[in-house]
């Protein structure tokens, strides 16, 4: 699943590359273009049937991460 937020479609410099890489998937086709309701509705609907659905726990650390020298 793929959630863009406005920072890559928000701005016209970039989206010739979202408009490029947007065209590539129409044309591959079998990709579901979802609003983020749809996908609560689909994910609902899923768990419901029992489906297994990988959830992730952030963060990934239990500790503080120092990025430092």
């Amino acid at each position: 699943m793929c959630i863009w937020p406005p920072f890559p479609t928000g701005r016209l410099a970039r989206w010739a590359a979202v408009e490029w890489l947007l065209e590539r998937v129409l044309k591959r086709g079998g990709i579901w273009f979802a609003t983020l309701e749809e996908v609560a509705a689909h994910f609902r609907t899923e768990h419901d049937k029992g489906a297994s659905l990988r959830v992730e726990q952030l963060p990934y650390h239990d500790r503080l991460v120092h990025l430092g020298k």
